[in-house]
């Protein structure tokens, strides 16, 4: 098997672990920019509706920004280990070539 071949695996990890967090952070920037949208618009309401409208904000805002973090998480897991691969596959060559 050619290294390209071989190298390539590491460089799609990457990719897509770029790919991951650039989304990611693009996500929350929209999250985070349309929760102040409803926070706004909340605020306008009548008192008697702003604790509906807070109490349902409030169950769905929280789980949302951790599930983009835990994705930001997986993109950097995926990164560290393909760096962690990579690094394991040369000092293997080099222990093999040794022979």
């Amino acid at each position: 098997m050619a290294d390209s071949m071989i190298l390539a695996p590491y460089d799609l990890m990457r990719d897509i672990a770029r790919t991951m967090n650039t989304d990611s952070e693009n996500l929350l920037n929209e999250y985070q920019q349309r929760w102040h949208i409803l926070q706004t618009a909340t605020a306008a309401l009548p008192a008697s509706m702003q604790g509906i409208f807070n109490n349902f904000l409030g169950k769905n805002g929280p789980p949302l920004t951790e599930a983009i973090t835990m994705r930001q998480q997986i993109g950097q897991t995926l990164s560290q280990a393909a760096d962690m691969a990579e690094k394991l596959d040369k000092d293997m060559s080099i222990s093999f070539n040794n022979f």
